[in-house]
């Protein structure tokens, strides 16, 4: 593969130029290394390389990759003699992270081998003369670690003094290790968390290189425990209140943002503690299973040592959920737990209470099963009966605090779960036993039905404050609120009527049932459980006894936690069974590199932040520009990164316009700048909008920051979007962090969804070269039309400020052409109205006075000509020009605005893809629908359709059977972490989930009537829908009807105008003529119509939103079509298009097309002088 591109500063030695060849195989550029080094693994590439680049002499910026590499080999080495094994893909991690001189959390489930990591680390540290503290959460631990780390010492022959402190010591015994303590004479400290809380004085003088901290948890207990460490790493006391001052000061800021002396403060403290943090001091590693950090205290890591403790999500499982409809309980209950045998937990209704759960198990051991039953006076032996072997299954009760619902840790043991009976609050009217979570969600629920607007937000403010602050005052009178307002029989029936709960008569007293979907998500995690390899497969099966309330349990789950419940009779429980029991195999036998650490790469923030919480409360570590997020998913650790968009382009001073001209073109990329006092983009060192050079942003800092966090990873994937544009930033970034990685993949997904995620994780591939080079084809000639022509431009009209572009002229074209006919078209109308009917009547008159005059003494006649009934076939769901059409028309606003809002809507895990040609439906995507319309409609409502071919996208769609009431609902309750959504967010949300859902439904039936008007000679004809007859997607999106009148009526109303019939453009029309020309691409039709706008060659008038050329824009375009009118035309600019899909698809070479557009521009520029 020859030079495809030079890049200017990522040499990662000198950070001077370098070729992509170069960066591939993970070399320095020539200048420093003149011939290519290769290894047979990363590790002897990096000692090969650096030994070359020592011989000559020309070590520079690689010492650091090569140090951490060869450092990593020295402590493998060491860890193999004191564990018995090499370091596994997370300890490798860990260790970089150590090396590189970062604090950090490490937050991973039990048996990834976080305390075995600690010990070794102290010893192989405290060799190199460094002094550690460990800190254990019990005396029990820390004597097993102290005789580990002895033992530890004795392999390696590691010569370290471990001084260990416990309450079990002689008198002798504590003098001794407090004189050792006293004067320094040790190198390995360990101490329980309460030793440290206790005795911090006679620790605070020492101050150490190291602080590891097993179980964070325990250790946060004495919360003044975050700054007797930081002390103990070389903070003062001064910078420490000055960080938590900061701490609170950007807390108030969330609330206060406009607050100019709050936001001086942040930045003046901000200051000092950096200045401070110049200094030397001791790195902190904080090891947690779970990790529940908790308050403001906490937040002193960030400020101090720039990382945040993350949690493990309490619901990341593996459970396949089933269900099937009651008919016999008990022995439907029996006959599953026959077929899966051991390790069941049986749930009864909590309205059952004990004695259904007695009666449970005495009907499963009458059938076969030994079942116990577990309550709080038992609980113990029923759960030693279960882990015993001694019985099949454990009975209980299905509340959230019950015994067999929380606190069980039993992997092993526990394989499946039975609800007989779907888990459930059941109230009666009077709300007494009502906890404070269900007042809110049922206060949430009436608002939605009654019809007084400020009652409805009375109700949810007070829903809020309920969830905010579970104050007994406000849920007191949330109940008394709510027996007050369901106590009205019309209010109780709206209510059932919405799904959102069940209505009941037992014994002739009204009860209403909600779903308890965080009980049943509790319950089933006892299944499913997170050990170091991945996680257990758990079984559920719901006995469905009440199918409302089991709906609304299925919602929660599918918009939650994006799983799926399928049937009971789809299902092999004896292959379930076995997949089981391989499970739990598989975590005895679990050996190896049990989870591996993985840098993922995306463009977005925003993205980044929804993928991590699919997962938990990310730990985050911040590198210079750069932020990352850090969970576990089972398999993989996780450190989540962005890009923030494009970080290179076409430098402007090298070749021509930035590609250097001979055998091969070859483009030399470089890395953008922001100007951050006007937000202009920019690759030259000043800014070419307002000059500035001081504010520049360059995104070589972002390059380094992920450089850093690639050289901990073991194995880098790129998520980047799947569009052109999107595999071309992952071929930059994969080659800027290519030589400090050993593996690089590309990961794929069209919806930002935990599932999509977690199966493009597993499906990675290569970056496609064809795409990539598709944009290099695409970025040369805009680049080189755009300059060559805007130059000719500002030498014609004498302004530096005026551009051109392939798709932007003969866009600017339609704008003038448009207009030019739209002068040339206006007609008198006459508008008339009589009767109840209307007609408006395009005339031949040559004043609006003259057609007025002839209305005079007229009648209006209304005749139906004809009726029929028709089947009305839905919309296709939307593509990218689409979508911007008819969002455009009925929200008001602008291509580049649609385009943002759907951005966030896609980021934030709600839409799929949105920059799309295609309105293709997958198999996920019919699902999706005929659940939300079996449910909301009817079965008989849904008809799937796939609409059009399978391609590399699909259509625009929602990612969830949630529509904008039920979005709204759990963003209200906060089941839905989304920040930042606007009411703009829910219109777009709405309008896309609408048509996607009518697409899939059955056709109309629509009588339509064909009406004749007539006043005097003047005709028209049209038609219109008169009457739905059989509702089908009208039922969620509207089709106008009207009412015909016939007759013959006195004019009431007579208005006379001048109009044109031709209609200036619309923003949304010039996205249809893009996409029916086939010019331009869903990614770029917004962009293009802002450059029109920002140059002030076209207007937008305010009301219609129709657009208009300025003088300026029409005398460009002249200019233009005049003298380069073969580069700038339509056709040509369709061929290009064409030509970029033959290079993507492989049928032509990127270099050819390059060369063509070379010798064409050339030719025409040079000519025309």
């Amino acid at each position: 593969m020859g030079e495809k591109a030079d890049f200017v500063n990522l040499c990662p030695n000198c950070e001077g130029e370098i070729t992509d060849a170069r960066l591939r195989v993970k070399n320095p550029c020539r200048a420093c290394l003149p011939e290519e080094v290769a290894g047979k693994s990363y590790e002897e590439t990096v000692v090969k390389v650096y030994e070359a680049l020592a011989e000559r002499g020309k070590t520079g910026k690689y010492q650091t990759v090569y140090e951490v590499v060869s450092r990593l080999a020295d402590f493998n080495g060491f860890f193999r003699r004191a564990v018995g094994s090499g370091l596994w893909s997370a300890q490798r991690t860990w260790a970089k992270r150590v090396f590189l001189g970062r604090s950090f959390s490490i937050v991973a489930p039990t048996g990834i081998g976080k305390t075995a990591f600690g010990m070794a680390l102290a010893l192989y540290l405290a060799g190199e003369g460094e002094k550690i503290y460990f800190v254990l959460p019990t005396s029990t631990l820390l004597h097993q670690v102290h005789a580990r780390l002895k033992e530890y010492a004795e392999r390696t022959g590691a010569s370290a003094r471990i001084l260990c402190i416990h309450g079990k010591m002689g008198k002798k015994e504590r003098a001794e290790a407090n004189k050792a303590l006293k004067e320094g004479n040790f190198e390995v400290l360990v101490t329980t968390s309460q030793f440290l809380a206790r005795n911090f004085d006679s620790v605070r003088h020492i101050r150490f290189d190291l602080v590891f901290v097993d179980d964070v948890d325990s250790f946060l207990r004495a919360s003044r425990n975050i700054e007797r460490v930081l002390i103990l790493l070389g903070f003062t006391e001064e910078v420490i209140r000055d960080a938590y001052e900061l701490v609170r000061a950007k807390y108030s800021l969330l609330f206060r943002p406009r607050d100019r002396e709050l936001r001086k403060k942040v930045e003046e403290l901000q200051r000092k503690i950096d200045e401070f943090k110049k200094g030397r001091t001791g790195q902190l590693i904080v090891a947690s299973a779970t990790g529940r950090a908790r308050g403001l205290r906490v937040k002193l890591f960030r400020e101090l040592l720039e990382f945040e403790i993350g949690s493990t999500r309490a619901n990341l499982r593996n459970v396949i959920n089933s269900y099937t409809e009651m008919s016999d309980p008990l022995r439907q209950a029996a006959d599953i737990a026959k077929k899966l045998g051991k390790g069941g937990l049986v749930f009864v209704p909590v309205d059952g209470g004990l004695e259904l759960a007695e009666k449970t198990a005495d009907a499963l051991n009458r059938a076969g099963v030994r079942a116990v039953v577990a309550s709080s006076e038992n609980a113990e032996r029923a759960l030693e009966a279960l882990e015993k072997g001694e019985a099949d299954v454990a009975v209980g009760v299905a509340a959230y605090y019950g015994v067999l619902v929380r606190g069980i840790d039993l992997p092993e043991v526990i394989r499946y779960a039975v609800f007989v009976g779907v888990p459930r609050f059941k109230f009666t009217l009077n709300f007494e036993n009502a906890p404070p979570g269900q007042v809110a969600y049922l206060l949430d629920a009436v608002a939605d039905v009654i019809d007084d607007e400020k009652r409805s937000s009375e109700l949810r403010r007070l829903a809020n404050t309920i969830r905010r602050r579970r104050n007994e005052e406000d849920v007191e009178k949330g109940r008394r609120i709510l027996q007050e307002i369901l106590s009205d029989r019309e209010v109780l029936r709206k209510l059932e009527e919405s799904r959102e709960v069940a209505v009941v008569e037992e014994g002739g007293v009204t009860k209403i049932l909600i779903a308890d979907p965080k009980t049943y998500i509790q319950a089933t995690g006892r299944t499913s459980r997170m050990y170091a390899g991945g996680i257990t497969p758990g079984f559920s099966v719901v006995i469905v006894d009440d199918e409302r309330i089991f709906n609304q349990l299925r919602r929660y789950l599918r918009f939650v936690l994006d799983e799926e419940f399928v049937p009971l009779g789809e299902l092999d429980l004896e292959e379930v069974r076995r997949k089981l029991e391989e499970g739990r195999k598989k975590k005895k036998k679990a050996a190896g590199d049990p989870v591996k650490t993985v840098l993922f790469v995306v463009e977005s923030p925003n993205k980044a932040r929804t993928i991590a919480r699919f997962f938990g409360t990310p730990s985050t570590y911040r590198i210079g520009e750069i932020k990352g997020y850090e969970v576990a998913t089972g398999r993989y650790i996780l450190n989540i990164v962005a890009t923030r968009g494009h970080v290179f382009d076409l430098t402007t001073d090298r070749g021509f316009h930035g590609v250097i001209v001979g055998k091969r073109f070859v483009p030399v990329y470089t890395t953008i700048k922001l100007c951050r006092n006007c937000g202009a983009q920019t690759v030259e060192n000043e800014c070419p909008s307002c000059g500035s050079s001081d504010y520049l942003e360059d995104a070589i800092w972002r390059v380094n920051a992920l450089r850093v966090f690639a050289l901990e990873s073991d194995f880098a994937i790129i998520g980047t979007d799947p569009d052109r544009e999107g595999e071309k930033i992952a071929w930059d970034v994969a080659l800027a962090i290519n030589p400090y990685v050993p593996t690089i993949a590309r990961a794929e997904f069209h919806e930002v969804t935990r599932s999509a995620i977690l199966r493009a994780l597993e499906a990675t591939r290569e970056i496609n070269e064809r795409l990539v080079e598709s944009q290099i084809v695409r970025r040369i000639e805009d680049r080189w039309i755009g300059f060559e022509l805007s130059r000719k431009l500002w030498e014609a009209f004498n302004n530096n400020t005026l551009s051109a572009g392939r798709v932007q002229t003969p866009v600017l074209g339609w704008v003038v052409k448009r207009y030019e006919e739209h002068r040339g078209s206006v007609k008198v109308f006459l508008d008339v109205r009589g009767g109840g009917a209307r007609a408006t009547f395009e005339t031949g008159f040559r004043t609006p006075k003259e057609a007025r005059e002839y209305a005079k003494g007229r009648k209006l006649v209304v005749r139906v000509a004809s009726r029929r009934e028709e089947e009305v076939h839905p919309a296709p769901p939307f593509s990218t020009d689409s979508m911007l059409r008819e969002a455009g028309d009925r929200m008001g606003i602008g291509p580049r605005e649609i385009m943002d809002l759907a951005q966030d809507l896609f980021e934030a895990g709600l839409i799929t893809y949105h920059r799309t040609d295609s309105t293709h439906v997958s198999p996920a995507g019919m699902s999706l629908a005929r659940e939300y319309i079996a449910q909301r409609f009817g079965e008989e409502y849904y008809r799937g359709r796939q609409w059009g071919e399978e391609g590399a996208h699909e259509c625009i769609r929602p990612t969830k059977p949630m529509d904008t009431d039920a979005l709204v609902r759990l963003l209200r309750e906060g089941e839905l972490n989304i920040q930042g959504l606007t009411k703009k967010h829910l219109y777009l949300y709405s309008i896309i989930f609408e048509r996607f859902i009518a697409s899939q439904m059955r056709e109309a039936v629509v009588r339509r009537a064909e009406v004749e008007y007539r006043l005097g000679e003047l005709e028209k004809t049209e038609t219109v829908n008169e009457k739905i007859v059989r509702d089908g997607w009208t039922a969620i999106r509207r089709l106008p009807v009207v009412r015909v009148v016939e007759g013959e009526f006195e004019p009431e109303s007579v208005r006379a105008y001048r109009m044109a019939t031709i209609p200036l453009y619309s923003q949304a029309d010039l996205v249809a003529l893009m996409k029916e020309k086939g010019i331009g691409r869903p990614s770029t039709y917004a962009t293009i119509i802002q450059k029109l706008l920002d140059r002030r060659y076209v207007l937008e008038s305010k009301e219609k939103k129709r657009l208009i050329p300025t003088q300026l824009g029409i005398k460009v375009y002249s200019f233009l079509t005049e003298n380069y009118a073969e580069l700038v035309s339509e056709e040509r600019t369709r061929e290009l298009e064409e030509t970029l899909d033959a290079v993507a698809e492989g049928k032509k070479d990127y270099q050819e097309a390059i060369r063509e557009t070379y010798e064409e521009i050339r030719a025409l520029v040079s000519g025309k002088g």
